[in-house]
């Protein structure tokens, strides 16, 4: 036991002189630590030139003050913003805004400027002065342009018969246009004029400019709109249209079908080969329950579809129909291929990723005898 210890802290010449100057390293290290406070002491604290930088602050602030008086943010140029310390590039975001229509009708509407300083709306927002009225037009400074709000050229119009075209005529920019048409197309049509304001990206004062006006029905009485939705009067509403024969003119005569819902309608109808149910419009995008409720009252779902062979039905068309993904597509070519041919359309409820609702979705388009009669 001796002999190992003994060995083991033996070291060579060479090796002593590393530890030697290992350990003098070492000690250095630890008077440096100790005495580098004593050697180096951290200056004193200039008390005069601190308080000169604190009297400069505070009088920076007092000037930015002093420049606030009470005005309409409708109404600001971006020289009086800049006086009062907003940055630069925000005062020109501010004007650009309003250069676009936009309109401030709270302290609040302020803060939807990107980037705005929330210290300086703290500090400002008492001196907001905002006009009485939403729709009288903001006065902006000469060196500003007019905003496009200003221009409108407004008259009774009904939210679920006007074209693009009609609204351009009236002022409205492009995209302001083409959001109105894709909420009414997309989501469902306009109940109210007051739905104006859930329109995504139209502009809240644009909105209210518009409401006097707009109508979603026959005018009622003292000829104020009524509140039943009324897509197009002038539109058949008699005779139901069958979904499995209708072009898109005639899809487009449906209250609640726009031209984008009628070319998902054909889009679906060519994949599939026709409808056999009439709940399959669920399963197309802008068309909810609610807006089923409605459709379903004026179509309907009569002739023949398409069926294909189960067994022979290749993957190519088996991938085109919306309701299949490409796993389960393959898994249905691979049954057949790899185990044996199906002997009833009900086997294919043995695969895995087919549920009972997926089944019952494609069921109708497939057989398995000779003739397509089950």
């Amino acid at each position: 036991m001796r002999a190992s210890f003994k060995s083991f802290l033996h070291f060579a010449r060479r090796q002593r002189y590393q530890l030697g100057l290992l350990a003098i390293l070492l000690l250095l290290l630890l008077l440096l630590w100790h005495f580098t406070p004593i050697w180096f002491s951290p200056p004193e604290a200039d008390t005069a030139r601190q308080a000169a930088a604190q009297a400069a602050w505070q009088a920076l602030q007092e000037e930015k003050r002093a420049a606030l008086q009470p005005f309409d943010p409708n109404d600001a140029s971006a020289a009086f913003l800049q006086s009062t310390g907003l940055d630069s590039a925000l005062a020109a975001r501010w004007q650009g805004y309003l250069a676009a229509g936009g309109h401030f009708q709270e302290p609040r509407d302020v803060l939807k400027i990107y980037g705005m300083d929330s210290l300086w709306w703290a500090r400002a927002r008492s001196f907001f002065q905002f006009t009485t009225t939403a729709e009288a037009p903001s006065k902006r400074n000469s060196e500003n342009k007019k905003s496009p709000s200003t221009r409108l050229s407004l008259r009774p119009f009904k939210l679920n018969q006007i074209s693009k075209n009609q609204l351009l005529q009236m002022g409205l920019r492009p995209y302001q246009a083409e959001r109105i048409l894709a909420f009414r197309e997309r989501y469902r049509p306009f109940r109210s004029p007051d739905e104006l304001r859930e329109v995504y990206g139209l502009d809240s004062s644009l909105a209210q400019r518009l409401l006097p006006y707009a109508q979603v029905s026959s005018a009622g009485r003292q000829g104020r709109p009524s509140a039943k939705s009324d897509t197009a009067p002038e539109k058949n509403t008699t005779a139901r249209i069958n979904i499995n024969q209708a072009d898109s003119l005639t899809l487009l005569k449906v209250r609640g079908i726009g031209p984008f819902t009628a070319g998902e309608i054909l889009k679906r109808r060519r994949l599939w080969g026709g409808f056999f149910s009439l709940e399959q419009l669920r399963g197309i995008y802008s068309v909810d329950s609610t807006r089923y409720e409605s459709l379903s009252s004026q179509l309907i779902c009569e002739g023949s579809y398409r069926r294909y062979p189960l067994n022979e039905v290749p993957y190519d068309t088996l991938i085109r129909w919306p309701m299949l993904k490409h796993r389960q597509a393959e898994a249905i070519i691979s049954f057949r291929t790899r185990m044996r041919p199906y002997r009833s359309v009900k086997e294919l409820l043995n695969i895995a990723l087919i549920d009972t609702v997926l089944f019952r979705k494609i069921a109708p388009y497939l057989y398995v005898e000779a003739s397509p009669t089950d």
